[in-house]
């Protein structure tokens, strides 16, 4: 299903075998609730936090995640609408930190920055697996080098992973 609400994003997906993302429409939010289709697990949810930073053609980068957040299993994060081919920087917090940053939110905590990424035709996927033992939120943000942002920077909506019990 699509929901022209959320921009033509789709809406409910079969991920992979035994895998289920529903989008939910929350207060204006965008949240993927992953569960397990087999167990009938919930292994919680990836929330939208909003709170990017526009940057060329006035598009501000949408990060995405998609996946079970039940331990190994796999899981993608997706930017899109960034500036092609430009460095990204990829910040991983363990807390909400929403400071002022480079004329926009540095929504993450910054406990762990990468470097070196590059934007190919404004996109960036990192697949991944859900590591065991995390039952804690973790705050994920792109920065991505624009210089039609501000200070030079563009930067995605926040977004959090919060597994399930």
């Amino acid at each position: 299903m699509w929901d022209s609400r959320s921009a033509m994003i789709p809406c409910s997906m079969t991920l992979r075998t035994g895998i289920l993302a529903v989008c939910l429409l929350l207060g204006g939010t965008t949240a993927l609730r992953a569960q397990s289709a087999d167990a009938g697990v919930a292994c919680g949810s990836f929330t939208d936090l909003g709170l990017g930073t526009a940057g060329g053609f006035d598009l501000t980068p949408i990060l995405v995640g998609a996946g079970s957040l039940c331990a190994g299993e796999s899981i993608m994060l997706s930017m899109s609408l960034a500036a092609k081919s430009s460095n990204a920087y990829f910040v991983i917090g363990l807390a909400q930190g929403n400071a002022p940053f480079k004329g926009g939110v540095m929504v993450p905590s910054p406990d762990l920055v990468i470097f070196g990424i590059q934007t190919r035709k404004g996109m960036v996927m990192l697949p991944g697996t859900w590591p065991a033992g995390v039952s804690f939120p973790i705050y994920f943000q792109f920065w991505v080098q624009d210089s039609a942002g501000p200070a030079g920077y563009s930067a995605s909506n926040g977004l959090v992973a919060t597994p399930g019990a």
